[in-house]
């Protein structure tokens, strides 16, 4: 946990709280919402603090309500041109809230496991992503969905099994508001390194595009070439995460790996 929650806040750093409004839309591009026409944002919010609801998208707009730290809450919208979007809660208008209390936020869990085949140096791998949990940082109000990574690799008749651990930041991984979310993967059961082999990638929602960051260490990890994957959805975004995240691992990783095999 606490690897996961340092590679987490460097990336945080880096960019918290920055970015404009935006992320995945709501379906509907035509809202009227108490008196006011929304534009189209994200249909999910998170509150990353508590604050007021207001009857009009104004500092100056009556207090009609509150959101809690934590909460998640349904948007039609959000009004043009202004940082104020619209909310619901169970079903009912509650108001508008100003966007420095509130981050876009997905729902990574997942009904199911996900199989899948890969080819790593040579190795014909079969992997499982299995969902664990959903954490909050404690740095910052930001979920994060947790997953098991098992490989099971074959090369020149010899098998290697590989642990990993994944995690998926819910809610953007600058603390902006668009929809860039930070997945990252660590292989477990690598003997004799201080750090794990680790693989950092950025998911632009919007633009459905895996992305590696970065890479540790050096002799276990190398940036790969091409960098990036196609992933339209949370499913699509984990599975490809695995395999990107494969095409980082050096030689040098898979014969530790096969020197400790049973």
């Amino acid at each position: 946990m606490a690897r996961k929650l340092a590679a987490f806040v460097r990336t945080l750093i880096a960019g918290l709280f920055a970015g404009l409004p935006g992320g995945a839309v709501a379906e509907d591009p035509t809202v009227r919402f108490m008196d006011h026409d929304l534009a189209p944002g994200p249909p999910m919010l998170l509150a990353r603090k508590s604050g007021n609801v207001r009857g009009a998208p104004s500092l100056r707009g009556p207090k009609i309500g509150a959101i809690e730290q934590g909460e998640r809450l349904r948007s039609p919208g959000r009004v043009p041109d202004s940082p104020w979007y619209a909310l619901r809660r169970d079903g009912e208008d509650l108001g508008f809230a100003h966007d420095m209390l509130l981050v876009p936020v997905i729902d990574g869990s997942l009904d199911h496991d996900l199989d899948g085949h890969l080819t790593w140096r040579g190795a014909t791998c079969r992997y499982r992503v299995a969902f664990v949990g959903r954490t909050m940082a404690m740095e910052a109000p930001i979920p994060t969905t947790d997953y098991d990574v098992l490989l099971k690799c074959r090369r020149d008749d010899r098998t290697v099994h590989v642990q990993g651990f994944m995690f998926l930041t819910e809610s953007p991984f600058d603390g902006g508001h668009a929809p860039r979310f930070q997945i990252s993967l660590d292989l477990l059961n690598v003997n004799d390194l201080e750090s794990p082999p680790s693989v950092v990638m950025i998911w632009n929602q919007a633009a459905g595009e895996l992305t590696v960051d970065s890479v540790t260490p050096e002799d276990h990890t190398a940036m790969p070439e091409p960098s990036r994957r196609a992933a339209p959805r949370v499913a699509t975004a984990l599975s490809a995460a695995v395999e990107l995240a494969s095409t980082a691992w050096t030689e040098t990783l898979w014969r530790d790996l096969l020197a400790h095999a049973p």
